[in-house]
């Protein structure tokens, strides 16, 4: 076989085996439900939103299943499942495949985009559902299934890292104003946020640096607290508006634990 022969049949295997990887994937997907922790009473209402964290790599459709506890939460179908569907996948193509159910204790959702080249990458909302709290008391928790996963082109995208939310109805706060007793668990008040400053108040099961971070939608850093360390238990960063103008942001808290990211509006 003469040299230029090899080298095309090189270039024909090296494609082949390219083709049945698929893409890669710079940095994977990192999906969260927001927010992180919440405390309700009996009755409250309590919205569900399924994001994409800041620089993940594009995806164009996502299967996804959140489990949670029928025992302390019942979901609240909505009047149009298309209602449910994030901004981030909404404004990215009108036309969609779409996919919902609900079973006792977890929801089934099929989304995929159907314009020509059209992909979204993180920050940002894809999906969102409603819980009404019910009776029964005590902490639980709302989370993403394995069989969850996102894809670009027809490719899963990996590695997948996910993150559920804590869930506490009543009797589950560690004091006054504090968000509930789990790692990372986080709220930023107030939010909406007008004016002044604002409170991020966190939970550490461990010691260690904490550091907070406001970003755009288009994932770049407007506002940043530096590290610095906290002991465990109940812990507050306060932190200015500054000149921020209005719009859609994403808090991003680093624990020793976890990193969690949720949404802010700012508003004048």
């Amino acid at each position: 076989m003469s040299f230029e022969n090899r080298c095309t049949m090189v270039a024909v295997l090296l494609g082949v085996a390219s083709l049945a990887a698929g893409p890669a994937a710079a940095t994977g997907i990192h999906a969260s439900l927001q927010p992180s922790g919440t405390i309700l009473s009996p009755g409250d209402y309590l919205s569900v939103s399924l994001t994409l964290d800041p620089a993940d790599s594009n995806i164009n459709a996502f299967d996804a299943a959140i489990r949670f506890d029928p025992s302390r939460l019942a979901f609240v179908p909505p009047g149009s499942i298309a209602s449910q569907i994030g901004p981030l996948m909404s404004a990215a193509c009108p036309n969609v495949f779409h996919r919902f159910s609900a079973t006792g204790d977890s929801l089934a959702i099929n989304l995929s985009l159907l314009c020509a080249g059209a992909e979204v990458s993180g920050p940002g909302v894809i999906y969102h559902v409603l819980f009404q709290a019910l009776a029964a008391t005590g902490t639980t928790h709302i989370g993403l299934g394995p069989s969850t996963r996102f894809y670009d082109a027809g490719f899963v995208v990996s590695p997948l890292d996910t993150a559920g939310m804590a869930v506490c109805v009543t009797n589950c706060a560690t004091g006054v104003g504090d968000p509930v007793a789990m790692p990372a668990a986080f709220a930023i008040t107030p939010n909406p946020w007008r004016d002044g400053a604002a409170v991020c108040s966190f939970h550490l099961v461990h010691a260690g640096d904490v550091s907070l971070a406001l970003l755009d939608v288009s994932g770049r850093t407007r506002l940043e607290i530096p590290a610095r360390w906290y002991p465990a238990g109940a812990a507050r960063i306060t932190f200015p508006r500054g000149a921020l103008p209005s719009g859609m942001y994403f808090a991003r808290l680093r624990t020793p634990e976890a990193v969690r990211t949720a949404p802010v509006v700012l508003m004048r």
